[in-house]
């Protein structure tokens, strides 16, 4: 009788919940509501730590130094992967910003994705609901707080935006602009190619013509997109002589094994409760036998999530799956119902509420991105 209770007495907190989800979606500028709502709730559950900046040390030293000269950096420092991620530096250096454009760029970047997020949710599931469920999850996530928080000279949320940007838009020279700038924003980026032609395949009109279905206009234009980032950074590596680095450093020996204790916390702070979103669309391309799409789609995540945690700052890495998602809702959305979906992004938001911003790195490091109240009591105690 208590479970009948309590089941009854959820399904009830259920309906109120999705009414006013619907009430707020109904109105004209539902897009801004969402971004505005999104970005309100981040901020509260995760708020930015701007007293820990000190722009004289560490990553963010060496991207103010990549803002004043991009070719005086790439002569001077050897440093592989910070050598590539000029995207940043290249724009701020053109409006001559610094630290504070720098700062002013991720926040704009992180609410305008929860607005793009809500847009291409909707176009999958032509349902509001749908769609400011998913970022509110976004909002929870590390993937989507991480424009507001990250203050050491990484740009995840922007080369995040430029992927999912991707997804957005069908014409060849924005996709392979994205990409172009994504990749050079953040090599992690780069694992993303496997969830984009997954998602090339899905929006194919030519179903039972397989050589046409993967063979298209849009996964053409990853592939170009691919080729340019690596025609360009092999050009900048020919002509700054720019050293190559042990990244493994298996004489060390492999990371991966040293850290190993973390990973399972690694995987789960990096998407949350986003990874039921990834389970059950594997679960429907297996079930529809559609095998070379689940094999793609598996063998990325499998992939980046060895990657993810290869290197010290795992959390950070593995939110890189988080374009699976994108990819995820398609094929739910066109495989079920719209009450399933919203039952469904209902899950992976309540399980993105009930885990506070945890994340991980290395062998035994834990950081808890403190929310509002939390940040406040530190500020006056």
């Amino acid at each position: 009788m208590i479970v009948f209770n309590t089941y009854n007495y959820i399904i009830k907190i259920k309906r109120v919940f999705v009414k006013h989800l619907e009430k707020q979606t109904l109105k004209n500028h539902w897009l801004f509501t969402t971004m505005f709502l999104c970005t309100l709730i981040s901020l509260f559950f995760a708020f930015p730590s701007y007293e820990a900046i000190d722009p004289s040390v560490g990553r963010l030293k060496l991207f103010l130094m990549q803002c004043n000269s991009i070719t005086e950096f790439w002569q001077n420092y050897n440093y592989t992967n910070l050598s590539y991620r000029i995207t940043v530096p290249l724009f701020l250096n053109i409006i001559g910003g610094g630290l504070i454009s720098s700062i002013i760029m991720r926040h704009i970047v992180g609410v305008i994705l929860f607005g793009l997020c809500s847009l291409i949710i909707f176009k999958f599931t032509k349902d509001r609901v749908s769609a400011l469920l998913f970022s509110l999850a976004l909002a929870l996530t590390v993937p989507g707080f991480t424009s507001f928080c990250e203050y050491r000279g990484n740009f995840d949320g922007i080369a995040l935006f430029l992927i999912i940007l991707a997804f957005h838009f069908r014409n060849p020279f924005i996709v392979i602009s994205c990409l172009i700038f994504g990749f050079f924003t953040d090599e992690r980026t780069l694992f993303s190619i496997g969830f984009l032609i997954v998602y090339g395949i899905m929006i194919s009109q030519y179903n039972f013509n397989n050589k046409k279905r993967y063979v298209n206009l849009y996964n053409f234009s990853i592939l170009v997109g691919l080729l340019s980032y690596i025609l360009l950074r092999l050009w900048i590596y020919l002509e700054y002589h720019i050293n190559i680095q042990e990244i493994l450093q298996m004489s060390n020996g492999w990371i991966l094994l040293g850290q190993i204790n973390n990973i399972p916390l690694a995987l789960w702070t990096g998407l949350e409760g986003f990874w039921l979103i990834i389970f059950i669309s594997v679960y429907i391309l297996i079930k529809n036998k559609d095998f070379i799409p689940a094999s793609i789609y598996i063998f990325t995540i499998v992939v980046l999530a060895i990657a993810g945690n290869s290197v010290t700052d795992s959390t950070r890495s593995i939110m890189y799956i988080f374009p699976a998602t994108i990819v995820g809702v398609k094929i739910i959305s066109d495989n079920t119902d719209k009450n399933e979906v919203r039952n469904i992004l209902l899950l992976t938001l309540f399980f993105s509420f009930i885990w506070p911003s945890y994340g991980v790195g290395g062998k035994s490091s834990i950081w808890w991105q403190y929310p509002l109240p939390l940040q406040m009591l530190r500020w006056y105690f």
